[in-house]
């Protein structure tokens, strides 16, 4: 075997050409490459959307605790909207550190409007307000204080919302939605 002659011991000679891949061959790898591509985009797009939620969660607990030190400073009260004429977000935007907290990374519906993307616990009912309400009035500590406008932003039928101690958590839309119907104060008996 000369040092030109290319020709592999035991395989026949092609006369000069380049082992080429067939055309079904060609349809295997494409196809394959295309089931990692779309395997590829359906993990980025998880794993962003799980950036944008985490991100609006976060933004949440600012708001929620920015309501929270907004009471601490105004004997235990809450922002009333209705009676001061101050918008919510005015009254605890030094608490929150700026304008931009109050828009979820993941929400292209509210915010757009209204600059808002963030509700809270102002229902103008006397029994499930919170506005212009203190904190440390017999309160449920589990019951929700602030939430998404809108829910379904980071995952159909969720909604983030933080609770009166502060916490904040992905819940149900439905759980959501029936506890601000629900009364603020906790429920007494009292044994006869």
């Amino acid at each position: 075997m000369t040092p030109t002659d290319r020709s592999s011991p035991g395989l026949p000679h092609r006369s000069g050409r380049a082992p080429a891949f067939t055309l079904l061959e060609t349809l295997v790898v494409i196809l394959i490459v295309g089931v990692l591509l779309s395997v590829v985009v359906v993990s980025v797009g998880k794993s962003r959307k799980s950036a944008t939620g985490s991100a609006c969660l976060s933004q949440l607990r600012q708001v929620t605790m920015g309501l929270r030190q907004y009471a601490v400073e105004n004997r235990q009260v809450l922002p009333d909207p209705a009676t001061t004429g101050v918008p919510w977000t005015r009254s605890i935007q030094s608490y929150v550190g700026g304008t931009s907290t109050f828009v979820c990374p993941g929400d292209s519906e509210v915010a757009p409007v209204s600059g808002v993307s963030y509700d809270w616990r102002d229902t103008g009912d006397p029994a499930t307000t919170m506005a212009g309400r203190a904190l440390d009035q017999g309160a449920r500590l589990w019951a929700v204080l602030t939430f998404e406008s809108l829910p379904g932003w980071h995952a159909a039928g969720t909604i983030n919302a933080g609770r009166m101690d502060g916490s904040t958590h992905v819940m149900d839309e439905g759980v959501c939605f029936k506890d601000l119907l629900t009364p603020v104060r906790a429920v007494t008996t009292t044994l006869p």
